[in-house]
């Protein structure tokens, strides 16, 4: 199998749907698709029994949050490469998996990410990631491919993290290997920026966790930190 999508959700029923004939309107179909939904009670389990026989593994119970739930899913993914498309997001056409299956062989697969919610905006990535990169940001899991085997080296996503658990996977990456990568300019996913990770009553722990993991993972970041308190120690005593 060369791909599997997984999707994590909870209490998505206005999204899910988007989710679904996404998925299911590929016209690539050589994928397992694998579900795992949070413990459901507003109709989102619902719209996935619909298409039931399109799910490989369906799993519906509690989980302790996102990360969770993604792991979970890797666990049950046996596809090479691993797309995460979750509640709400959505492929950005019925010909993007087709995309990827043209450009396999790195070890990452990355495209461009069209937000949605309140307004639309199309994000670009660079041609070339680098460990430098995640000083101001990350690659888009939604418009991702990852070999299987990436994940694995971690045992899948730190759950200590609420938001930025697939920041803190590829900045680790980075740092630890040079994994090969391949950008794709075109947009390959949307998403939904009205989540967890976009409002603003947790923009605070999005700060804080993105510190985290610049610190840990990006040497520059801490180089840099290091630097301005000792400038700041020496020419005004602030530090």
């Amino acid at each position: 199998m060369k791909f599997t999508i997984v999707t994590v959700c909870r209490n998505e029923a206005g999204g899910i749907r988007r989710t679904i004939e996404s998925i299911c309107s590929q016209t690539f179909q050589q994928f397992e698709w694998v579900v795992i939904d949070g413990g459901s009670t507003d109709g989102t389990v619902d719209e996935l029994t619909k298409v039931k026989d399109r799910i490989s593994t369906f799993i519906s119970e509690e989980d302790s949050g996102v990360y969770n739930a993604m792991n979970k899913g890797l666990q049950h993914a046996t596809g090479s490469y691993v797309i995460f498309m979750n509640g709400g997001d959505a492929f950005y056409d019925q010909n993007s998996l087709d995309v990827y299956n043209e450009h396999i062989g790195p070890d990452i697969l990355y495209g461009n990410l069209l937000f949605t919610g309140a307004s639309e905006r199309l994000k670009t990535y660079p041609s070339e990631i680098k460990k430098n990169y995640f000083l101001k940001g990350t690659i888009p899991h939604q418009a991702c491919a990852v070999l299987k085997k990436k994940y694995d080296m971690f045992k899948g996503f730190d759950e200590a993290y609420k938001i930025a658990g697939d920041y803190d996977f590829f900045a680790k990456l980075f740092r630890v290997q040079s994994p090969t990568s391949k950008h794709i300019n075109l947009p390959l996913a949307r998403f939904d920026d009205s989540g967890i990770s976009s409002q603003s009553t947790h923009r605070q722990l999005k700060r804080r966790e993105n510190h985290r993991v610049k610190w840990n993972n990006v040497p520059a970041y801490r180089k840099t930190l290091k630097c301005w308190r000792f400038i700041l120690k020496r020419c005004v005593g602030l530090a």
